[in-house]
């Protein structure tokens, strides 16, 4: 007699398949948890370098300011008339330029960040984010920053720089994959990177720039005994940790000779300890932008990484 065996070979494959679901599911439930870490952490790096670097281009904004009221206390120091004077004027028109220029710069740096944020929304596949807003207002300002090139950086074009980000930005319309927006967030990034890369020594210089000008009157009011209370000149001792008090005559200071002596080589060593307190602060300004740079290097590896897909890798000595 024949047996029929197609119903045993129907249950045996069934017994074989439900494990084999089982483990399908059990792997893409694993990878989806490390692409979704992956991708967490790729938002908070994206967004955490872009307001180290929005801060970072604050600061230059604030030393270009302050830099300027130096230069007109030291032009009003050699009797010049600021609302007259030809080259002041336009000394002050170049820092105009220069703020606008780097301000510019913060606003694209914090609209990169509301991109970051905006993609982070996209990671929870079940609620898709809207990134359109924030990718049109990047794109307004990375065009801002297009047209705004800084006075110090000569021989550096912004537009030709963020040219690709810009076309890039055109064609970026929403989508409802982080998979799709991640490769053309680092694109933009690109762009960021190489504007920022080209005008670090112009950077350099504005902190330079400012605290040449901060010695100047530190050194000044230093010289003269004088000790003005307004924030215009406090910032030249800030910068220096100095804060300009009289010398109260004491008990052993009571000749006049000695007291004289006394001030007098106190304010030798101050100017001097401004001398090596600058030159400490210019050697400190050349690495300025170095934790920035850092900081948008490992952001694109980032992007590298989980582009290519290395959160799907085993760890080394994993088991």
């Amino acid at each position: 007699m024949k047996m029929n065996l197609l119903p045993y070979r129907i249950r045996l494959t069934r017994i074989v398949l439900i494990p084999l679901i089982a483990g399908s599911l059990i792997l893409e439930t694993g990878c989806f948890k490390a692409e979704k870490k992956a991708a967490q952490d790729l938002v908070r790096t994206g967004s955490s370098t872009s307001d180290q670097l929005a801060k970072f281009y604050d600061t230059l904004v604030a030393d270009s300011e302050a830099t300027l009221n130096f230069v007109g206390f030291e032009n009003v120091r050699e009797g010049k008339d600021l609302s007259t004077d030809a080259k002041f004027k336009n000394a002050a028109a170049e820092f105009k330029t220069e703020r606008e220029a780097v301000a510019a710069r913060a606003q694209m740096a914090r609209a990169m960040k509301g991109v970051y944020d905006s993609l982070g929304k996209l990671i929870d596949y079940d609620a898709a984010g809207d990134v359109t807003a924030s990718v049109v207002n990047l794109k307004k300002e990375i065009e801002n920053v297009s047209k705004k090139k800084l006075p110090k950086a000569a021989g550096v074009d912004p537009e030709a720089i963020l040219k690709k980000a810009t076309t890039i930005l055109v064609t970026w319309i929403q989508l409802k994959q982080f998979h799709k927006n991640a490769p053309r967030a680092e694109e933009v990034l690109d762009g960021v990177m190489n504007l920022f890369v080209s005008e670090k020594s112009a950077y350099v210089n504005i902190i330079q720039d400012f605290n040449e000008h901060a010695y100047t009157n530190a050194k000044y009011f230093v010289d003269n005994d004088l000790a003005l209370n307004s924030s215009v000149y406090a910032k030249s001792f800030e910068v220096f940790g100095l804060q300009y008090t009289q010398i109260p005559p004491g008990d052993t200071l009571t000749d006049p000779e000695k007291l004289k002596k006394h001030r007098a080589d106190i304010k030798s060593f101050t100017s001097q300890w401004l001398v090596i307190k600058k030159n400490d602060l210019n050697d400190a300004a050349t690495k300025a932008p170095d934790a920035v740079s850092s900081g948008l290097a490992e952001l694109k590896k980032a992007h590298e990484d989980f582009n290519h897909g290395k959160y799907k890798k085993p760890e080394e000595g994993s088991d």
